[in-house]
């Protein structure tokens, strides 16, 4: 969840060409890095998340 066409998001250093909040993005199992760029503030924050599953979403929550 995160405010609506505010943040850019990346996985693993590479542009999704997505805003949040974004439908599903297809990676491979394993760790990845999901970063968001905050376009009002400039700032970038960065969750570590563990794909086990790909018939699953991992939820990474803005605040």
């Amino acid at each position: 969840k995160c405010a609506k066409d505010r943040y850019y998001v990346f996985v693993d250093s590479k542009p999704t060409g997505m805003v949040c909040p974004t439908e599903r993005i297809e990676v491979d199992l394993g760790p990845h890095i999901i970063e968001i760029y905050d376009m009002m503030t400039e700032t970038r924050r960065q969750f570590p998340v563990v794909v086990k599953d790909t018939r699953l979403s991992v939820r990474v929550k803005v605040e």
